[in-house]
């Protein structure tokens, strides 16, 4: 396992009593965000609840996850939405900064959204949101909209990803947690060689079958070439690109999914 940057940061004052009996709660019987939020994180760290300020949240509840030695390695918020809640605001109160570039992420299999997080004067953390929806006996756990939000910073990566499938895991081991398979996503998107001369291969993950379209760019937002392989399954897929007609320079490659979207800076020498 590679070290992970962390903090030693006192974990946060409780403002509230936070139960973790709230866990042992079905989710069928109330969307509960307590749920969400293992007693036990990654690398054995201990959650220390607390009660976060939320604009819009009708509910919500948080966890520092401290190692051992008392050092910070993550938190985990789980939120259910209220009137004027917005996903955005929510995840920069929690993590302390402006959300930035975002790509899909799969653990377990269910395609979540890793975000980069700005902050003022510090270095940036990594935030990894997703929703669970509860309906017709089924919970999911990959929709972009649902019954609970849940959000999971760090500042390495590799502890943001733990942390929620921490929170996947927990809440698999109480619920059936289903995955969506109609809702495509997009994940490990490459351009291999890169920078390349005649052309490069473009490969990705999809988490379900989706209609495909690739779009070239130049950086004057110009489109100067383009892909329609149609509709591909789910699982790994190798697309080659042939850029002989394209001048030496930067391009930004735009791959859609249904709306799944990811991109690829590349450059042709």
């Amino acid at each position: 396992m590679s070290k992970l940057p962390i903090t030693g940061r006192a974990p946060r004052t409780s403002l509230a009593a936070v139960s973790l009996a709230l866990l042992l709660v079905p989710l069928a019987a109330r969307a509960n965000p307590g749920l969400l939020l293992p007693p036990a994180g990654p690398y054995g760290a201990v959650a220390s609840p607390f009660v976060p300020a939320v604009p819009g949240a009708a509910e919500a509840v948080a966890a520092d996850y401290l190692l051992a030695d008392g050092c910070h390695l993550g938190a985990l918020l789980a939120v259910l939405p209220g009137p004027g809640y917005d996903a955005g605001a929510a995840l920069a109160a929690f993590a302390g900064g402006t959300p930035g570039a975002a790509r899909p992420v799969v653990l377990h299999g269910h395609p979540l959204t890793l975000v980069t997080v700005a902050r003022p004067g510090e270095a940036p953390v990594y935030a990894v949101a997703f929703a669970v929806s509860h309906a017709d006996g089924q919970v999911t756990a990959d929709a972009a909209e649902g019954d609970v939000h849940v959000v999971a910073w760090a500042e390495a990566e590799e502890a943001a990803t733990a942390l929620a499938a921490a929170a996947l895991d927990h809440l698999s081991a109480s619920v059936p947690l289903a995955l969506a398979r109609d809702v495509p996503a997009v994940a490990a998107f490459t351009a291999a060689p890169n920078p390349f001369a005649g052309g490069t291969t473009l490969r990705f993950t999809l988490t379900a079958p989706a209609e495909v379209a690739v779009s070239v760019y130049d950086v004057l937002g110009r489109r100067v070439a383009a892909l329609v392989p149609g509709r591909l399954g789910a699982g790994l897929h190798a697309l080659p690109f042939e850029a002989d007609a394209l001048a030496p320079g930067a391009y930004v490659v735009r791959l859609t999914a249904g709306a799944a979207v990811a991109t690829q800076r590349v450059t042709r020498r």
